[in-house]
C-alpha cells in the first residue's frame, strides 16, 4: 500500500494522527543525512550480517565485537572494556580492516 492510500484507508481515525506523529519524530534524526552519508549509518548487528554473508566472519572478528558492545570484561577492572582501553581500540581496528578490507 502506498502511503495515500494508508491516509484514505485510515482517514478520519484517531490512530492516522498517531501513525503521522510516530512516524515524524522517527524521521526527524535522519533530516541530515544526504547521499553520501549512507555507508556511514549502518547497526552493528547490521555489519555483523554483512561480514558472515561475505564469509569474513571469524572468531577473532567475533571476539572483537564482544569487546565493543560490552560483552567482554576486562580483568583489570573488572568492568566491560572502554573505548580507551587499548584492547577496545585493536577490536574496532580489526573490525574497520576486515570491513574496508585495507
Amino acid at each position: 500500500m502506498s502511503v495515500k492510500e494508508i491516509e484514505d484507508a485510515m482517514e478520519g481515525t484517531p490512530l492516522l494522527d498517531v501513525l503521522k506523529s510516530v512516524a515524524k519524530s522517527k524521521a526527524k534524526k535522519f533530516k541530515d543525512i544526504d547521499i553520501a552519508d549512507g555507508a556511514a549509518y549502518i547497526t552493528d548487528e547490521m555489519c555483523e550480517n554483512l561480514l558472515k554473508m561475505v564469509g569474513s566472519w571469524s572468531n577473532e572478528i567475533e571476539q572483537a565485537f564482544k569487546i565493543l558492545r560490552g560483552q567482554e570484561i576486562n580483568p583489570k577492572t573488572g568492568k566491560p572494556y572502554t573505548v580507551s582501553d587499548s584492547r577496545a581500540t585493536k577490536a574496532y581496528n580489526k573490525i574497520i580492516t576486515t570491513v574496508i578490507g585495507a
